[in-house]
Order: structure tokens, then sequence, then C-alpha cells
């Protein structure tokens, strides 16, 4: 999670979130080991996250928008189950 960065629609917002993410990658120290995105295939945060992926060899988890709103609120504070 981090803070707003805004709608993906062009190049500059776009570079300050990949920014954002080496950024918090190496404040604190994150080594990532799955990716979880939206399954809207036309979001950059998505393909971004398919280029990560594949680049990386880990797994990735395409899930629906809302539903990831809720599991990122639901990781942050550490809760479980359905």
């Amino acid at each position: 999670m981090s803070q707003h960065i805004g709608e993906l629609r062009n190049i500059e917002t776009y570079k300050h979130y990949i920014d954002q993410i080496e950024h918090y990658k190496k404040l604190f120290d994150i080594d990532i080991d799955r990716i979880a995105c939206d399954m809207h295939p036309d979001y950059l945060s998505t393909q971004y996250a398919k280029e990560i992926s594949k680049k990386q060899n880990i797994p990735l988890y395409m899930v629906q928008h809302h539903h990831a709103h809720m599991a990122s609120c639901m990781a942050d504070n550490k809760l479980e189950g359905k």
C-alpha cells in the first residue's frame, strides 16, 4: 500500500508509480515473492504486474478490483479468513 498516486493514464504518473514501488522496496527492504493485481487487462498497473511476474518468475494473482481493496486492507491489518 502507498499514498494515493492517481489514475495511471499518462507516462508521468505511470513512471511515478514505478518509482514509488522501487522506493518502498528499498526503504522497507522488501523482497517480492508474489504479485497481486487487478483483473482488468487495460490497467497499466496490471500490465506492470504481468511484466514483473514474468521477468522475476514469481506468481501473479489477478483479482477483482473491489476485492483487491478489501484484501489489501485485510493484509495491512493482519486479518485472515473469508
